[in-house]
């Protein structure tokens, strides 16, 4: 099957930031690994052309500590033992990666057989080590699925109403906008709403909890106005189907008298709903935060 050709967006940004005349390999999110090298006689032009397809490994390596853990409970609990026969197909899937992406490297400079042989050992084993490595490298930083952003403090879980006045006339739209630059000055991240949804902006806690403004401005005259802002928590659904799916499973498990299974996955059932509540604060705190910075804007004299 062909390799799609990059996008000319691509084209572009290779052009403006690379001229340099050694390879170099960049990766686009959702369209694998490509390299830039320029043509020879052709100045700073730069060639983007397709390379391996490397997937989110370190996202397979996860799921699969997921799946095995799973799989050893099954010891205790028989249903749970299903999930043996999707750890193989977990564990085959980066294995035969890794086992053809060692049989398609090229070795023109091992002659002999068993240097070839080493070295495609070797190459296999970098790609097995390779998401395990750069899995570690995003938890060291902190780049897990369970970090939150925005303000750390106490914060109302329930809808709430707020006014902002001011003596200046602004557009709605740059009102959105510095109502969106306070949010991410805190360290939120900030969704915009399209041109069909019923809210402006979403700030994202976490992966199971959001907070969602909805804004208006009222003129009052001379260049006076009167901005409203309701902010109200949201609850994605994946977050309690998971707690769902848990504790109806954790009750199969107390059915059967398998005590210890029931205990883990009641816990883990638990675990989403605290996990959505603390990224609900989370957002909500940072949409107070920045309410307040605004509104100090606004009281500060103007020079």
């Amino acid at each position: 099957m062909p390799r799609p050709a990059p996008p000319a967006a691509v084209q572009r940004i290779a052009d403006l930031t690379w001229t340099g005349a050694e390879p170099r390999t960049i990766e686009l999110p959702g369209l694998g690994y490509y390299r830039m090298v320029s043509r020879p006689g052709d100045g700073d032009e730069v060639l983007v052309t397709g390379a391996s397809w490397k997937p989110a490994w370190q996202a397979v390596t996860r799921e699969t500590a997921i799946v095995a853990g799973i799989a050893a409970l099954g010891f205790t609990w028989a249903p749970l033992r299903v999930a043996v026969p999707l750890l193989g197909v977990a564990m085959f899937v980066p294995l035969a990666h890794a086992g053809l992406s060692a049989a398609r490297a090229p070795f023109p400079t091992a002659r002999p057989w068993r240097s070839r042989v080493t070295r495609r050992l070797l190459t296999a084993a970098l790609h097995m080590l390779q998401p395990v490595a750069r899995l570690r490298g995003r938890l060291k930083e902190g780049l897990t699925p369970w970090r939150s952003r925005g303000a750390r403090s106490l914060a109302p879980v329930w809808p709430m109403t707020t006014r902002l006045w001011s003596g200046q006339w602004a557009a709605p739209d740059a009102r959105l906008q510095a109502i969106e630059g306070a949010l991410r000055s805190v360290g939120a991240c900030v969704l915009r709403g399209g041109p069909h949804d019923r809210w402006d902006l979403e700030v994202r806690g976490g992966f199971l909890g959001a907070a969602r403004i909805l804004m208006a401005v009222e003129e009052h005259g001379g260049g006076c106005q009167l901005v409203r802002i309701r902010a109200w928590p949201v609850i994605p659904l994946r977050g309690p189907l998971l707690s769902a799916g848990l504790a109806a499973t954790a009750i199969a498990a107390l059915h059967d008298h398998a005590w210890g299974v029931a205990a883990v996955l009641g816990i883990a059932a638990i675990l989403p709903v605290l996990k959505g509540l603390e990224e609900i604060v989370v957002a909500m705190a940072s949409v107070l935060s920045a309410l307040r910075r605004l509104r100090d804007a606004e009281e500060r004299p103007r020079g």
